[in-house]
């Protein structure tokens, strides 16, 4: 004897397959919070760094200007002219850093915001499913008292049919 055909139905299957993905889609979005943060942690590390060696260089050319003044030497010019190259060079550097931590901070803020969006449609979703679902119940307790009225109705209507008829 053949085994039954499973009957599939191809909304529930949607369905179900919707839910799936839905599950995916917020494992991704989570995902893509954590590099996010990682990446802005990342960018401030190196921003910091950066800005400390900057101010390190600064500081540098600061007491080489100084000397350079008290005492001034060819070996402190080109100190000074080397200096003063490694200080524009730290500082777009330093600037460099403070956009990519600027720029990841803003990707950061649009992923949690998609994601913040994305969990509020998810309760307006549940929320709505949550009221048909209580809708539905109702309905068909109605439809079953209905459906029990008219058989009391039908019931008490036979009866006197059948009583005149005997009569």
């Amino acid at each position: 004897m053949p085994k039954a055909k499973k009957v599939v139905d191809p909304i529930a299957a949607m369905e179900k397959e919707i839910a799936t993905l839905q599950a995916k889609l917020g494992k991704a979005r989570d995902k893509a919070v954590t590099e996010g943060e990682k990446a802005v942690a990342k960018a401030q590390a190196a921003a910091k760094k950066l800005s400390e060696k900057q101010s390190k260089v600064k500081a540098r050319l600061d007491a080489v200007r100084s000397k350079h003044k008290t005492k001034p030497t060819a070996a402190t010019k080109n100190q000074l002219a080397k200096l003063r190259t490694d200080a524009k060079a730290a500082t777009a550097d330093a600037k460099v850093a403070k956009q990519a931590l600027a720029a990841a901070k803003q990707a950061l803020t649009e992923v949690k915001g998609a994601q913040k969006v994305a969990a509020g449609r998810a309760g307006a979703v549940a929320k709505h499913d949550a009221a048909q679902a209580k809708k539905a119940v109702a309905s068909e307790k109605k439809k079953a008292a209905a459906a029990k009225k008219r058989k009391a109705a039908t019931g008490t209507k036979g009866k006197a049919k059948a009583a005149k008829a005997a009569a």
